[in-house]
């Protein structure tokens, strides 16, 4: 409505639709994707709704929060933890966008000129993904390559359900979520294995939606035959495990030199 940038956490990035022209991406701090980074650079105002400004989020609490910072989230203990808000509104997220609305539509406020930023995001949304596919790999696919083209192949309604690992940060980045609710991730107890029997329980509960499952190798040893449950009931089901033998999030973790080289490898 103000034609202002959105951008999301981990945890909430299927809120906003990610093929909507305001959509900037995950994140928001210095590890953000550059379309949330330089969209959202010399922002004013910032509303932050069901939001804890957590570590992940704001790329280990090194992002800078504008002064006028408007935090709404249901839980009051979340206010003022790590970022001191100007005005901070206790409230179920979704009362609150409704009564910010109206009192915009009330006030008389109109949409802000947001070409220039529509422009912006989509510019650097289509070099980040050229980033990860223009230089094809003859060894190995690129997770660029691979989450363009399911992309193609899947509804807007499908379900997509990760594990924990290094794939969970490319599916965030890569991959556009454009249901509400249709990414599903173990973001907060971290529990490596969940991916192939919640992909299972989501196709039992979903059986007429497109499910796939995203897993690492390491999180696929754990629990991997589960999928014995799903091809015995015949869910139908698709299972895409990242193999590049070894925990690759933590192996990162350890040397960040090698965050070059897993660029554009799968």
């Amino acid at each position: 409505m103000l034609g202002a940038p959105v951008s999301t956490t981990l945890q909430g990035l299927s809120v906003f639709p990610a093929n909507h022209p305001l959509h900037a991406g995950m994140g928001f701090g210095p590890s953000a994707v550059p379309a949330a980074r330089k969209s959202i650079r010399g922002c004013d105002c910032l509303i932050a709704v069901g939001v804890r400004f957590a570590e992940l989020a704001t790329g280990s609490y090194g992002m800078s929060i504008p002064e006028n910072l408007i935090h709404i989230d249901i839980n009051s203990a979340v206010f003022h933890k790590n970022y001191t808000a100007r005005v901070a509104i206790e409230s179920d997220a979704s009362d609150a966008i409704q009564a910010l609305c109206a009192g915009l539509k009330k006030s008389g406020a109109s949409m802000r000129e947001s070409a220039k930023i529509q422009a912006l995001i989509k510019t650097e949304k289509d070099a980040y993904i050229r980033s990860w596919t223009e230089k094809p790999n003859a060894e190995r696919v690129s997770p660029g390559i691979f989450f363009t083209e399911l992309r193609k192949r899947l509804a807007d309604d499908a379900y997509v359900v990760v594990d924990d690992g290094n794939h969970t940060f490319l599916t965030a980045e890569l991959f556009p979520v454009h249901k509400s609710k249709h990414l599903i991730s173990p973001t907060d107890f971290n529990c490596m294995g969940y991916c192939v029997p919640a992909a299972i329980g989501v196709k039992l509960t979903h059986p007429d939606k497109q499910v796939v499952a995203i897993v690492g190798d390491g999180g696929f040893l754990m629990t991997g035959l589960e999928i014995i449950t799903a091809s015995r009931l015949g869910l139908g089901a698709i299972f895409c495990i990242f193999n590049d033998g070894e925990l690759a999030q933590i192996s990162v973790s350890a040397d960040p030199a090698q965050q070059e080289n897993l660029h554009g490898s799968g």
